[in-house]
């Protein structure tokens, strides 16, 4: 079990499991990465496969704020807190919004261009 804290009082719960390029799994609303407990070992083979539980669900902290802007801007503080490059963001339902929304603010800072 990892957390990765924002700020006083926000905690990102995360699992990691395997070596290399980093993918983030992003997860849809009121989902957790349970969601992606099935891919983990799978991805885990080749990369280092990170599950995520955004700001307000699964074992992250819940603060009563709105969290609509603020997701990828934690999702941007969590990739640079833990110095992650060329990383590869995988999301599901709400977890593909926050990942357009991440490159409609901050570009592909660390993230890997396309092939």
């Amino acid at each position: 079990m990892a957390y990765f804290r924002l700020s006083k009082g926000v905690d990102l719960y995360y699992e990691k499991k395997g070596k290399g390029q980093p993918v983030i799994f992003i997860h849809g609303v009121w989902m957790s990465s349970r969601f992606f407990k099935k891919q983990m070992p799978y991805f885990a083979k080749r990369y280092q496969a990170i599950a995520l539980d955004l700001r307000g669900h699964g074992r992250s902290s819940h603060v009563p704020k709105t969290y609509r802007c603020q997701l990828c801007a934690d999702l941007r503080a969590f990739i640079r807190g833990l110095k992650l490059k060329n990383v590869i963001l995988a999301g599901w339902s709400m977890g593909s919004f926050v990942i357009w929304d991440y490159f409609r603010q901050f570009g592909a800072e660390n993230v890997r261009p396309r092939s």
